[in-house]
């Protein structure tokens, strides 16, 4: 046992301080935690110099760690890398429920353990989702950051949520224990915002959510950037509506700062990809656009073909970038996507003065579906996160089409009415954008 934690604790040195030769290696993943049989999505990181057979495969944790020809009987399934150097592996999650590793060797000829990360398989009844989600990924210096969280009833009191450098090997809520620059506890609840301040050295950091604060795993990470004040910029995009049809027309408007690079670019990503890395980006766009030195405008994008959850991502360069800023979206077959609309015939209001916003429901919307006020800095998509924060809501109760009358807000500040198609885990549809003053 001492053992094994030398050599994990010699790991984990390595993957913080060697040189960049030596952290050129790395495993990462969106979630810590998968049912038996669900696919599992690895980004890796590589060394040009890796032999053709070097490999990823997924290890029992209570294998020792460090030699590729013991972690080579123990196998369950592997990947060859095939000399890429960066991508995306797809494993099918262990039948059996237990503690498991991705490992990844620098040869299949009696080579190495170069990198891990640790993942959990549990029934279904007890590995409910958990996320971390943040409105943008860029924050200056000592700057409040909002991050949302949805965590399982079954984690202990003390689970908690941190900012950790990323350059902390995932995994072991111990390890992040040690780093963590600030935490806060979730306290049993499922499902929040958590307020922090951003770290005052540059830099790139993670939330991580863990389940326990005693010996726990990581389950959940989400990463951002703290950049100097001249250089952090509101950059944004924006949509009228959040549903399209396939090969539909979609105008994304973009706000840039004036010091990204020429071939800074918009492009849409499907959802399902973690947000954060420029090159992870670039592997998975289905189309872009740059933005040529602009600081705003409207592009112009054709939806996907395959129905599904997408997102519309900036990038400050295409030249190992980070993403800046991100806008999601869903494409459904026109028979689903008939239009869904919101207007206003004024967007500025005073507090307490009554508003009119005007709708165009689907027939097949539920009878609950509904229309309320969410304060414009709570990301858009999700019902669930908006019937968080919605200040007033009504109901359309199966109506197609009408006139709400609201009372606007008493605190100034910049909001929207969002539509939802139901009450129960629905979609956002529509949103038009307002301000009390």
């Amino acid at each position: 046992m001492n053992m094994t934690k030398k050599i994990i604790c010699s790991i984990v040195f390595c993957l913080l301080f060697c040189n960049t030769s030596a952290i050129a290696q790395t495993l990462s993943l969106n979630k810590y935690t998968f049912t038996p049989g669900e696919k599992i999505n690895v980004r890796f990181t590589a060394r040009s110099d890796f032999a053709g057979n070097a490999w990823v495969g997924i290890i029992p944790s209570g294998v020792q760690h460090g030699s590729e020809s013991v972690n080579d009987q123990h196998d369950l399934t592997y990947q060859y890398l095939k000399k890429r150097t960066s991508g995306t592996l797809t494993f099918t999650a262990p039948s059996a429920p237990g503690s498991y590793d991705f490992r990844m060797h620098d040869t299949d000829d009696s080579g190495r353990e170069i990198a891990s990360v640790s993942f959990t398989v549990q029934k279904a009844e007890t590995a409910a989702t958990a996320l971390l989600q943040l409105d943008r990924y860029v924050f200056t210096p000592g700057e409040k950051i909002n991050v949302r969280f949805t965590a399982r009833s079954d984690f202990a009191g003390n689970a908690w949520v941190g900012i950790i450098p990323s350059g902390v090997q995932h995994g072991s809520e111990s390890v992040n224990d040690q780093h963590d620059l600030t935490y806060q506890y979730l306290k049993k609840r499922t499902s929040g915002t958590l307020t922090f301040t951003a770290p005052s050295a540059p830099g790139s950091y993670d939330f991580r959510m863990h389940d326990t604060d005693d010996s726990g795993r990581e389950i959940a990470s989400v990463s951002f950037t703290v950049q100097k004040a001249e250089t952090a910029a509101t950059a944004l995009l924006q949509l009228d509506r959040y549903v399209f049809t396939p090969g539909e027309k979609i105008n994304v408007r973009f706000t840039a700062r004036s010091d990204f690079a020429g071939n800074a670019w918009v492009g849409i990503i499907p959802s399902g990809i973690q947000h954060g890395s420029e090159s992870v980006n670039d592997q998975h766009d289905l189309t872009y656009q740059y933005l040529k030195k602009r600081t705003s405008g409207t592009l112009t994008f054709t939806a996907p073909s395959a129905p599904g959850s997408y997102d519309f991502r900036m990038h400050d360069t295409d030249d190992s970038g980070r993403e800046i800023s991100s806008v999601s979206f869903t494409v459904k077959k026109a028979e689903t996507a008939a239009t869904a609309l919101l207007q206003l015939d004024r967007y500025v209001f005073s507090p307490g003065e009554k508003i009119n916003v005007r709708f165009t429901a689907r027939s097949d919307f539920a009878g609950n579906a509904w229309v309320g006020i969410i304060p414009s800095g709570v990301q858009h998509g999700s019902e669930s996160v908006n019937d968080q924060h919605d200040l007033t809501y009504q109901y359309l109760k199966k109506r197609t089409s009408g006139t709400l009358t609201f009372t606007a807000p008493s605190a100034p500040g910049a909001y929207d009415f969002r539509m939802h198609d139901t009450d129960d885990n629905g979609r956002e549809i529509s949103s038009v954008s307002f301000n009390v003053r």
